[in-house]
């Protein structure tokens, strides 16, 4: 996003987990898939230390306003996002979609059960527009950011038997490579 939108810092459509930003890239990723699968992610972001009621309240007003008012739309990239959730809408086969939203900022998430009860209320009004499937709220302080972050910089191994294996060809910018395969048993 460039700034401009009110209330949103990020908003991300997926469909099959891929992410999509405008209506021309649906339509071509419609083109080749059978089942699709369709979620909405909603990001607000800030500095400070708190949750600050007003800020949420205006993170939820802005979400809202995405699904509801064709108008509010306050810049072309919103505009693009908006006329891709359309098409989303006109092709939903199987199940509605999920919606997530997350606001983070640098404090400590206690659950105050003001937020706490805005946020249902929230809820309550997303799941009165009929449009999902799943909606969630996430709000996420500097631990969680911390604790993600460390999960997607850090390297897990793991040591099994690949005893049904053959080595590729050699590739230059490949040290080893192998194709095979191993019980499901060892691999859980």
């Amino acid at each position: 996003m460039n700034g401009t939108e009110f209330g949103l810092d990020g908003v991300a459509i997926l469909m099959n987990g891929h992410i999509v930003c405008e209506k021309d890239e649906l339509d071509e990723r419609l083109l080749h898939e059978q089942k699709v699968e369709f979620s909405f992610h909603f990001f607000q972001s800030k500095t400070s230390q708190g949750f600050d009621y007003g800020e949420i309240s205006k993170f939820f007003d802005a979400v809202e306003e995405f699904f509801t008012d064709s108008d509010a739309q306050s810049s072309d990239q919103l505009n693009d996002l908006w006329n891709a959730k359309e098409k989303v809408f006109q092709n939903i086969l199987h199940h509605n979609p999920n919606i997530a939203l997350h606001y983070c900022t640098t404090g400590a998430y206690s659950k105050p059960e003001r937020i706490e009860k805005l946020a249902e209320e929230n809820k309550t009004k997303l799941a009165n527009l009929n449009l999902f499937s799943k909606i969630q709220v996430n709000f996420f302080g500097a631990k969680d950011l911390q604790k993600g972050h460390r999960s997607t910089t850090q390297k897990n191994r793991v040591k099994f038997n690949f005893s049904k294996n053959n080595t590729l060809p050699n590739h230059p910018k490949v040290q080893e490579a192998y194709v095979g395969y191993i019980e499901g048993q060892d691999l859980i």
